[in-house]
């Protein structure tokens, strides 16, 4: 079994011992992930072999967790990384391009390609891929992971332990955790469709 470090975001109530774990009324205070609250949601982005194949990608997650468990792979005479533009939010957005010009028999190992952990979600664009890190403002939702896929024809596919689990013009993968008033903790939730 993998251990997780506890996970501290400057959202959030630290204190653990309260049913009050998620203080609406403060902004400023920390917010506190215990790490089997954690470990659904490593499990299921870091450590599930997926591979997501599409000509245009979008990523959206927060900055805290995923960034530090983000790669990039890419070459730099195939695929162009524009400056980081930073939005009025403070979500940073980083693009890569594509820029080969070839029509057919692409290599994928020239896409634009981003990965999280050693051997869980890898992503590749054909064309594009558009990376949103946001700053988590969300108490309920503190740590959340969107990826949507999209092709002109049918050929958006995803691959799950080298077997194709599916092909579309259009997939979605998403990861949260979210503040459970019932069970008083963090639950995961996600879906691919």
């Amino acid at each position: 079994m993998r251990r997780l470090p506890l996970l501290l975001l400057p959202l959030a109530l630290a204190c653990e011992t309260t049913n009050d774990r998620v203080n609406k009324d403060d902004p400023n205070a920390e917010i506190t992930i215990k790490p089997d609250e954690l470990e659904p949601m490593a499990n299921f982005v870091l450590e599930t072999n997926r591979l997501l194949v599409a000509e245009f990608v979008r990523i959206q997650c927060s900055a805290q967790f995923f960034e530090q468990q983000m790669g990039y792979t890419r070459d730099p005479n195939l695929v162009l990384r524009t400056p980081v533009e930073v939005l009025p939010d403070g979500t940073r957005v980083v693009v890569l391009k594509s820029v080969h010009g070839q029509e057919t028999n692409i290599d994928p190992d020239t896409l634009p390609r981003v990965y999280f952990g050693s051997s869980g979600l890898q992503i590749r664009a054909y064309k594009e891929m558009r990376i949103y890190l946001k700053q988590a403002r969300d108490r309920e939702r503190p740590l959340f992971l969107k990826v949507e896929a999209k092709s002109e024809r049918e050929d958006a596919t995803l691959w799950v332990s080298g077997r194709e689990q599916m092909k579309k013009p259009s997939i979605l993968i998403e990861s949260a955790l979210l503040w459970s008033e019932e069970k008083e903790r963090y639950i995961h939730k996600s879906a691919v469709d």
